[in-house]
């Protein structure tokens, strides 16, 4: 697997770039996922427009997305390489047994 990986980029009010960038090495607990769509919301705008009070550049954006388990260190779960997932892009508690709604 290559380590590196396309990101869309905020760079500084109104400026956004596709990058080459490092895949995040993973740590105990989390998984790695292969973005296959990713959606645009009033977030992303906001911080297109420079206005989001927390986005600082460089910030790689899409954090409402859908895709595939790559890569996993989630021991204590039953998320599995291949399954097909989505996220929940609100701040979260870090818990991966919280229950699964869909697997596919």
């Amino acid at each position: 697997m290559t380590s590196r990986m396309k990101a869309v980029v905020y760079l500084g009010k109104e400026q956004i770039a596709v990058k080459e960038v490092e895949k995040p090495k993973l740590k105990p607990g989390e998984v790695l996922i292969k973005v296959h769509s990713a959606g645009i919301c009033g977030s992303d705008l906001g911080i297109y427009a420079g206005k989001h009070p927390r986005a600082k550049a460089p910030l790689i954006m899409g954090h409402e997305f859908t895709g595939e388990v790559v890569e996993t260190l989630a021991t204590e779960s039953d998320i599995k390489v291949g399954d097909k997932v989505t996220v929940n892009p609100l701040i979260s508690c870090g818990n991966l047994n919280l229950p699964r709604i869909n697997r596919h």
